[in-house]
């Protein structure tokens, strides 16, 4: 047989061989990251998933603050104002105890209508308790505006939504409630909102002793 018939040349099929192998190893390389993003998103996914969850979970740790309007004085503008109140503190779900102790102040627009000091106390985890305080004017009555501004409130929604604060300066602890001054039946606690004061800037002193409450 001829010898050049033997002879077999593979220099022909090299460069097509060689793109075979490069072809597989770009569509690896394509597959690859497209796993590695999938992987990435289920990862992000489940970080986000157990932040909501921690962020939840510590939410139902909080204390729970509430406010009952036991009642109050005539809002006359020439009479001394008094709101009698039963502050509720649950600590049912906190892990550690909860503490207050300051001056209370009822608002009404933003302007106080009465304090009083809030003597301190401290609550344990798994337990709740209630204290009743009198926030008064000191003999000062309501200037004629507000008065004017109640009473049209009160004609249009049949009560008036004044604010009540509990202010703890020592135990750096704000707590902020909306109760309706309503007569008749007994009011129904009002839920409030609680932060933790942070430095200077919240225009809450540092003191000792609680502050006094000048009317």
């Amino acid at each position: 047989m001829d010898a050049k018939l033997l002879h077999y040349d593979r220099s022909d099929e090299q460069p097509s061989m060689e793109r075979r192998d490069k072809q597989p190893t770009g569509t690896v390389t394509a597959m690859d990251m497209l796993i590695l993003v999938f992987v990435l998103c289920i990862v992000g996914l489940l970080f986000w998933v157990l932040a909501l969850g921690l962020v939840g979970l510590e939410a139902s740790q909080r204390p729970e603050f509430s406010v009952v309007m036991d009642g109050f004085s005539d809002l006359e503008d020439h009479v001394a104002r008094t709101f009698n109140l039963t502050i509720v503190i649950n600590n049912f779900r906190g892990k550690s105890e909860i503490c207050v102790g300051g001056e209370a102040v009822v608002l009404y627009g933003g302007v106080p209508l009465a304090g009083c000091g809030v003597q301190d106390l401290c609550v344990p985890p798994k337990c709740s308790t209630k204290f009743h305080i009198v926030a008064a004017s000191g003999g000062v009555g309501l200037p004629r505006e507000l008065a004017d501004r109640m009473a049209e409130e009160k004609r249009a929604g049949g009560a008036v939504q004044v604010e009540v604060r509990v202010v703890s300066p020592k135990h750096r602890s704000f707590v902020s409630c909306m109760a309706a001054l309503a007569r008749g039946a007994a009011a129904p606690p009002s839920p409030c909102q609680g932060v933790f004061l942070s430095d200077e800037s919240d225009g809450v002193r540092r003191t000792d002793d609680p502050p006094s409450f000048l009317f």
